[in-house]
């Protein structure tokens, strides 16, 4: 390789210091050979400035940036693909998802939903985690209870994931191996997604906030999940002194495929989700809100393709910029082994009623894998409909903002607007948008009365009702968080 050629892993790890820190930042330009001693060969600034810039088509630039940057949008495709091939063969379940992928891009908007592949499963080997996240967006408890891998635990995990296999579809295969846990708390939790591996042919990507705790664990680790052709895993950065071990101990290289999450403090380009606990401490403390925004200065000015931005524009972009409201990234059922739970939850903006930033749908617990099987189809029977319930009151979803327009209505979130009217001039969609606003009628009632009062045949009025539905306006989550309720009860 020729002397000023990089490999995309050092390319990667200078942009990952870049954005460490203002003063890693600094010390990539005054003290380079110092950090090359410490972390490897690095490029220097002037060297990856095409990918700070954003230089766009047509514009030269060297072979090893291109390799980089051709790197990057692997990687977006492959989410692009996952997120795609993680939807399930059940109808019900197929439904259900995509109407909750309409609702979660109302909510959050498509920039925040395109970073959520909403896995249809999640699978705990633990209860409870020993991080402590102070930002964690479920609120997880402290380590209680570890899932080990005796015959008989190994047999009902293998027993689970061929249920879920046969029931929901190859779309298990993309299951997280965590949610409200760190998966190495569980000692044994390689032997799992061996295990794993087996039944559906994929090895689950490890997000890990503790790689510091388990340097050689996790480099085994790694080559285990590259072998069995996982394409990226995650570190959780949580403070500089973790990120200098994890940079100290691993080559460049062997991270290429790691996604280093900067969640310190210091971090110049990662901003949390106002969920969960953070959502909790922003509403003691907003001037964690206005730090969040406050990066997103530095965003722009990294990401302005060369031109330049003055105060005004800067301070006009970050107080318009909305953190995101969810780092959710399944909708689906989220399986706890130690507890033996399922829980059915999706992705929504954090807010009182959902601080966690998603919905949870139910809870059942189950004994054995035939309980399991039974729970599981329970749950989708009672949650996932394929088309839109007759003979119980149906209401707008409670994210939406409602207004009377002429012959129709408007419904609108931070992110979206949609003004709802017919096509025929001699039809009106209002009194359908009242009798959903005030959601007390069924969409039998609801289209009897649209008929009586605007003269709308009553199949198209069912038709146009199962278009909203469709579409994830009508209300499908429960009126109280029960998990909070629980949550707060086991705490005192």
């Amino acid at each position: 390789m020729p002397k000023d050629d990089f490999s995309v892993g050092e390319i990667k790890r200078f942009l990952e210091i870049w954005s460490a820190s203002e003063e890693w930042r600094a010390r990539l330009t005054e003290d380079h050979e110092g950090l090359v001693a410490l972390y490897g060969r690095l490029p220097h600034l002037d060297e990856v400035q095409a990918i700070l810039s954003g230089a766009g088509d047509g514009v030269a630039i060297r072979d090893d940036i291109q390799a980089y940057t051709d790197f990057v949008g692997e990687k977006i495709a492959y989410r692009e693909r996952v997120k795609v091939q993680c939807e399930p063969d059940h109808p019900g379940f197929r439904a259900w998802r995509r109407r909750q992928i309409a609702r979660n891009v109302a909510e959050n908007g498509q920039n925040a939903d395109n970073f959520i592949i909403h896995t249809p499963v999640a699978i705990e080997y633990s209860q409870g985690c020993s991080v402590g996240c102070w930002y964690c967006g479920v609120d997880a408890d402290k380590l209680r209870k570890v899932f080990e891998y005796s015959p008989e635990n190994a047999q009902l995990h293998r027993d689970i994931v061929q249920i879920c296999l046969e029931k929901i579809g190859p779309a298990v295969q993309w299951a997280c191996s965590y949610w409200a846990t760190d998966p190495l708390d569980n000692p044994e939790y390689e032997n799992f997604m061996v295990d794993f591996h087996e039944v559906t042919g994929m090895f689950p990507q490890t997000t890990t906030a503790q790689p510091d705790k388990h340097l050689e664990r996790v480099r085994e680790l790694l080559k285990l999940s590259r072998s069995k052709g996982q394409f990226v895993d995650r570190f959780s950065i949580q403070s500089l002194k973790q990120f200098d071990e994890v940079l100290r101990f691993f080559p460049a290289d062997e991270l290429k495929n790691v996604e280093l999450v900067m969640q310190q403090p210091q971090a110049l380009n990662s901003f949390k989700a106002n969920a969960g606990r953070f959502y909790r401490l922003a509403e003691k403390n907003e001037k964690l809100i206005d730090r969040e925004k406050a990066k997103f200065k530095g965003f722009m000015l990294d990401h302005a393709n060369g031109q330049a931005l003055g105060d005004s524009e800067l301070e006009s972009a970050a107080k318009e910029f909305e953190l995101p409201g969810t780092n959710s990234c399944m909708s689906g059922f989220w399986i706890n082994l130690a507890e033996r739970f399922i829980r059915l939850a999706s992705p929504t903006h954090g807010s009182e009623i959902w601080p966690g930033g998603w919905i949870l749908f139910e809870e059942v617990n189950f004994e054995d894998a035939a309980d399991f099987e039974q729970k599981l189809e329970g749950l989708m029977q009672r949650n996932m409909p394929e088309c839109l319930p007759a003979g119980t009151p149906t209401a707008f979803g409670r994210g939406y903002d409602f207004e009377p327009i002429e012959r129709g209505f408007a419904l609108s979130t931070t992110h979206q607007r949609a003004d709802v009217r017919p096509t025929e001039e001699d039809r009106s969609f209002a009194l359908i948008g009242k009798l959903l606003h005030r959601g007390k009628n069924t969409p039998e009632e609801i289209a009897v009365l649209s008929g009586y009062q605007d003269g709308e045949p009553e199949a198209r009025t069912m038709a146009v009702l199962r278009h909203f539905f469709d579409r994830g306006f009508l209300k499908e989550e429960p009126d109280e968080n029960f998990f909070e309720r629980q949550v707060a009860a086991r705490r005192g």
